[in-house]
């Protein structure tokens, strides 16, 4: 079972609710290269409501937490938002986009989610692009 959760916000994101072994909110977005505040972020987190918090996507946010070789104004408001907010990350800091120009790589494709939720996934980058700048990322629910 599954609804698209209507968010009303000026970001690129979408959001659903689904109950599969749990229920879960799962908000996917893109943070390209745009002026990013911490209420825009916090939405997110109101999206969830009572259902565990999914959040997924291409912050464009350099941290070390999360296996970046630099940080940045972005990095900090969402690694600020996870200790707020108690969401854990689910990377294991692998890198997540490959920068075509200069060939480096980083981490800014991020997975997190509630407490709750951790111990549930497994998080990996896959090893081929499959034609995009993004490796994709596969998370898996791990058996009881």
């Amino acid at each position: 079972m599954h609804k698209h959760i209507e968010l009303n916000i000026s970001l690129q994101a979408v959001a659903a609710r689904t109950t599969c072994f749990k229920s879960i909110t799962v908000c996917s977005l893109c943070l390209p290269h745009i002026k990013m505040d911490k209420n825009g972020l916090e939405c997110y987190q109101s999206a969830s409501s009572s259902y565990s918090l999914v959040l997924l996507g291409d912050f464009n946010a350099h941290s070390n937490d999360w296996g970046c070789f630099k940080n940045d104004n972005k990095g900090k408001m969402v690694s600020d938002l996870m200790l707020q907010r108690n969401l854990y990350l689910l990377n294991d800091d692998s890198s997540t986009y490959l920068h075509s120009g200069s060939v480096s790589q980083s981490a800014i494709d991020l997975s997190i989610c509630d407490p709750s939720l951790y111990l549930d996934f497994s998080w990996k980058v896959h090893d081929d692009l499959c034609g995009s700048d993004h490796f994709p990322i596969i998370i898996n629910n791990n058996p009881l």
